[in-house]
Order: structure tokens, then sequence, then C-alpha cells
């Protein structure tokens, strides 16, 4: 069988996908074709659970992506443009942001990139990882007082306030928020109950924890 029939004649996901069973290196041949790469990614997605095959070309998908191929935030609106099914989408989000091999530039990119942001479908499972990864970096590489909207450039997008809340604390204790900073960290701790920032407190220390070790910090 030969490749780019599959790609430019007939899109046969079928057939490039036994392709693929032949020879890896095959997938970032094929990343340069967009549109085939998005379909035989969904393909694998819908299907991965009917064989074990499949199951594992789509973590060789994955792998191989994570691991070279999105290097930028657009890349990810490419991957999922033929992706039909919203949880589908989600998932392969999920996936790549807590992936081991994806790259924190890509991360930290993501989480300041509005326009890509708007067009990706909104879910917890994968939106806090890049926000958190800007907004922590931001913090740690500060030499000034910084706004919230330093802090998290997608405030207006994030339907989750306690993604902000955790970030804008971890500012609040570095000493690194702007006034207007520190009246909102102070205002949305005020309208908390004692046991509600106990909670928070904990929540927040495990996850900065998570993102940077002790020895980092």
């Amino acid at each position: 069988m030969d490749l780019y029939d599959k790609i430019l004649n007939k899109e046969d996901i079928e057939s490039i996908i036994e392709l693929i069973k032949e020879d890896k290196k095959i997938i970032t041949r094929l990343y340069s074709y967009e549109t085939i790469f998005s379909k035989t990614l969904n393909y694998l997605l819908v299907n991965r659970n009917k064989n074990t095959d499949l199951e594992y070309l789509f973590t060789i998908f994955i792998d191989i992506l994570s691991g070279s191929l999105i290097n930028k935030p657009s890349d990810l609106l490419s991957c999922i443009q033929k992706i039909k099914n919203k949880n589908n989408q989600i998932l392969f989000l999920k996936t790549i942001m807590h992936h081991r091999l994806v790259n924190d530039d890509f991360l930290i990119s993501l989480g300041g990139n509005k326009f890509v942001f708007e067009h990706l479908p909104y879910d917890l499972s994968w939106i806090e990882i890049p926000v958190i990864k800007y907004g922590s970096k931001a913090i740690i590489s500060a030499t000034e007082k910084l706004s919230i909207g330093q802090i998290c450039p997608l405030i207006d997008c994030i339907e989750d306030t306690s993604l902000i809340e955790y970030l804008v604390g971890w500012a609040f204790e570095e000493d690194k928020l702007n006034d207007s900073g520190v009246d909102y960290f102070m205002q949305r701790r005020e309208k908390k109950s004692e046991t509600d920032n106990i909670k928070f407190n904990k929540k927040y220390k495990t996850k900065r924890e998570q993102y940077y070790p002790l020895s980092m910090l």
C-alpha cells in the first residue's frame, strides 16, 4: 500500500491505520497533512477500546504528539478539527496536558493564548494545567508586583474561580500582588468561612507542591 495514495486520493483511514501498524514513523509524516491526521486521530479515539492494537496505536499517537509534534497552542486546533464528539475532544486535551512528555513551554504558552483557548472545549480536567503553569511561572519569575490579569491572562474565560483564587493566593503569599490584586484576595477570603479557608489552604498547598516541588520554591 502506498501512503500518498491513501492520503491524497482516497483518504482511506483504515488503510492508513494498517500502514501505521507496519511503520510507526508514518505518524510523523502524516502530521503534515492536518485534515487526514485529525481524521485518523478521531478514528483511534472512537475505536480505541475495540481491540488492543487500536488502543496501542492511540497510545503511540499521544506519545509522539506530546513528545515531539505539538510545539505551539494552535497545533491543538489542527489535531481536533475532525474530532466530532466533544467528550472525545476533552479526553484528547486532558491526555495531552497530563502527559509526561509534554513541553512546559507549550503549556505556559497555551495558558496565555486567549484565541486558541476560546476555540477549545471548556473542561477543568485539562484547563487547570496550562492556567496554573502560566500563572506559577509568572509568579516565580516576577521582579515587580503583578496584576491578576498578568497572573492569569485568561481570567475572563475561566468559569472555575478556585483556579484564580489559587494563583492569587500564591502571589499574595509571595508578596507579588499589586494593590488591586490584594483587594481582590482579601475580599474573597472575607467571604469564606474559617472552615472554607482551611480547606482552600490545604488544597492550595497540595496543588502548589504538585506543580512545583518544595525544592524549587
